[in-house]
């Protein structure tokens, strides 16, 4: 324990600046959390790369869960290997297990030595934790995970497009914003493309829109936006590309229901609207902020009351009659409401 005891540093990063930071110095714990899967999982594979960099090559994944029990750590820290002493343990939290381990966390770093490379993968992370893992006295880098949003996702452009070695001026980045705010997978995966194409093209704003529009992986929030602007257009083009990746009807539907819901209580409480879009429970980006601002001038009670009750025809026909194939030609009519 006399390795872990003299230490007493906590270090915070966001997950694209903590690779610069911790490759000056050696740290074998690591905290990584929030709410974006593809941040955390990408911040493992840099970590165990870095952990492998030192020999920590025999690695466990140990779920926390209602089967865990600590004598699944202290097993696998026992095992005798004369060829291998360095070992990684990947913990990752279940969500309703999240207190049982944060409120155990010096039982854990009892079990641990100078030969174990650690690495937990939680959802959250609070002041309670906080305390809880200072007072291990231990030296842990903590990884923020959350999905960027705002001047962080523009930063985080900014950073991802200096890594793949391409331009991009202000205006493109903002578009990119735009249109995958929320979405950092498909952001990360536009961003490759684009700078494939930089090796043969100039990159402007026009061909740009041209790489989102043809490589576009439509979200049902899309078309639920695009047929309450009334862009009949391009909120049936988004539902043949939905039609094509396989979408179930009733997410669309729930996502429209979820949106008018939205707009009802915002016109029902009109001096209240910063108030109502912050609130967490309708996990609201801020690009879909922006939308609900504009929309709420743009759609009468009329239009949403129609909508809501051709939404209802819709979900009858699908508990009644299973017949996909009019439940989408009735989702075509509706996106030109």
């Amino acid at each position: 324990m006399e390795f872990y005891t003299k230490i007493k540093k906590m270090n915070f990063f966001y997950s694209d600046k903590y690779k610069k930071c911790v490759s000056n110095k050696f740290c074998n714990n690591y905290i990584i959390y929030g709410n974006n899967i593809f941040l955390k999982e990408n911040s493992i594979l840099n970590i165990l790369k870095l952990a492998n960099k030192f020999n920590f090559n025999n690695t466990i994944r140990i779920m926390v869960d209602n089967t865990f029990k600590f004598e699944m750590i202290s097993n696998f820290i026992k095992e005798n290997d004369l060829f291998i002493k360095k070992k990684t343990i990947i913990l990752t939290v279940i969500k309703q297990y999240h207190k049982i381990l944060f409120k155990n966390i010096n039982r854990l770093i009892n079990l641990l030595n100078k030969n174990i490379f650690l690495i937990i993968k939680s959802d959250k992370l609070d002041k309670i934790d906080c305390f809880l893992i200072k007072k291990t006295k231990i030296q842990v880098n903590l990884i923020n995970c959350n999905t960027p949003i705002g001047i962080y996702l523009h930063k985080w452009i900014k950073k991802r497009i200096k890594e793949l070695k391409f331009n991009l001026n202000y205006k493109i980045i903002k578009l990119l914003c735009y249109y995958y705010e929320g979405n950092i997978l498909a952001l990360n995966q536009i961003l490759k493309i684009i700078s494939l194409i930089s090796l043969t093209k100039s990159l402007n704003i026009l061909n740009i829109k041209k790489i989102i529009f043809d490589q576009a992986l439509f979200h049902p929030s899309q078309w639920s936006e695009s047929l309450l602007y009334g862009n009949y257009t391009r909120s049936i083009h988004i539902l043949k590309q939905l039609f094509k990746n396989k979408y179930s009807p009733i997410t669309l539907i729930r996502f429209l229901q979820n949106d008018l819901l939205i707009l009802i209580i915002i016109k029902r409480f009109k001096q209240n609207i910063k108030e109502i879009l912050s609130i967490n429970n309708y996990y609201i980006y801020n690009i879909r902020k922006l939308f609900f601002n504009k929309i709420i001038n743009l759609l009468d009670n009329k239009k949403i009351y129609l909508i809501l009750k051709f939404l209802i025809k819709i979900e009858l026909m699908i508990h009644k009659e299973n017949n996909e194939k009019i439940v989408w030609l009735h989702l075509k009519i509706l996106s030109t409401f």
